[in-house]
């Protein structure tokens, strides 16, 4: 039986992710693992995380990684949701599950990234959320530990697409699987409820409307 890792950030994507990871590897043991990282959301991300793994009856590792980026909105120095960058977030948060998962013996890792490639007109694309990323961080887990077991990184969303998975996209099966509009978090601010003001909030708002979805 292998162990799967499911990045599990109470996100839309991350939650699809490990749905579809639980379908696919339904006969192996699937763990969520969320990430601690001082972002300002992290209470209601967790909330939003809890929920679903006892809603899909999978453990939830929680993995502390804190006090390493300075500014910016990650952790609440910056105001507003124009500066979202975090340097190397990704990679700092996939190191650190990739090490948890060498450590219980797993040799699957899924995300929930969408991204193909860096889109540089996208400002909410980055390099470290891509198809390319994460094969080179594939090749670096299997480098670098001592056994040389065959490992893989698996952004599921992603994997055999022509073209990104757009978040309309995402919300609509998450709905199939009676996944609503409160069941995810993705608002930047770490408040109660999500603000309905920033990029993310505005955008599911507008997704919810179209979907004809209630969104409150």
């Amino acid at each position: 039986m292998a162990k799967v890792i499911c990045e599990l950030s109470g996100g839309a994507d991350s939650v699809l992710a490990t749905i579809l990871a639980q379908e696919r590897w339904k006969n192996n043991e699937i763990i969520g693992v969320f990430v601690n990282y001082s972002q300002v959301c992290f209470s209601s991300e967790l909330q939003c995380a809890t929920k679903i793994a006892n809603k899909l009856g999978i453990k939830l590792k929680i993995i502390d990684l804190l006090n390493i980026w300075k500014g910016g909105m990650i952790n609440g120095e910056t105001k507003g949701d124009k500066n979202v960058y975090t340097p190397l977030r990704n990679v700092a948060i996939l190191g650190a599950v990739m090490s948890y998962t060498e450590s219980i013996g797993g040799s699957i890792i899924v995300t929930g990234s969408k991204g193909l490639c860096k889109l540089p007109e996208d400002e909410y694309s980055y390099y470290d959320s891509s198809l390319p990323f994460y094969k080179l961080m594939e090749s670096v887990w299997y480098y670098t530990t001592e056994n040389k077991r065959v490992v893989r990184i698996c952004p599921i969303l992603a994997e055999g697409r022509k073209d990104k998975m757009t978040k309309k996209e995402v919300y609509s099966k998450l709905l199939e699987y009676g996944i609503g509009f409160k069941d995810t978090w993705s608002c930047f601010k770490g408040e109660v409820s999500e603000c309905g003001e920033c990029h993310n909030c505005r955008n599911k708002i507008r997704i919810f409307k179209e979907l004809k979805c209630d969104y409150i």
